[in-house]
């Protein structure tokens, strides 16, 4: 995916089913307060790619050390959402069909 003007892109799409113990590890309890079902409107499968997402588009920074895609937090940004690890903020977008999620993050 290109995007002009962007530092990187980081593109997922999850098709699998999330358990709620996988949801408990990956998600943190205020994540799924906030942003799971009703009131936050997204399934785990949505918020993992959006992990998953930020994940790539954070990692060709190189400067951030070894992390892996579950310490990223994630909160309502706009119209999407903002992941962010040590500091570092990428918005993330995520859209979702009975069977399929897309996240799309975006590091400027």
């Amino acid at each position: 995916m290109v995007v002009p003007g962007a530092e990187a892109v980081g593109v997922d799409i999850e098709n699998g089913v999330i358990t709620p113990r996988a949801a408990g590890f990956v998600l943190a309890e205020r994540e799924r307060r906030t942003l799971l079902g009703p009131p936050g409107g997204y399934t785990a499968r949505d918020l993992f790619a959006a992990k998953e997402a930020a994940f790539k588009a954070l990692s060709s920074m190189g400067r951030l050390g070894d992390f892996t895609f579950w310490r990223i937090g994630l909160r309502r940004f706009g119209d999407g959402l903002l992941a962010s690890y040590r500091g570092e903020p990428v918005p993330v977008w995520v859209r979702s069909e009975a069977d399929l999620s897309f996240a799309v993050a975006i590091r400027r």
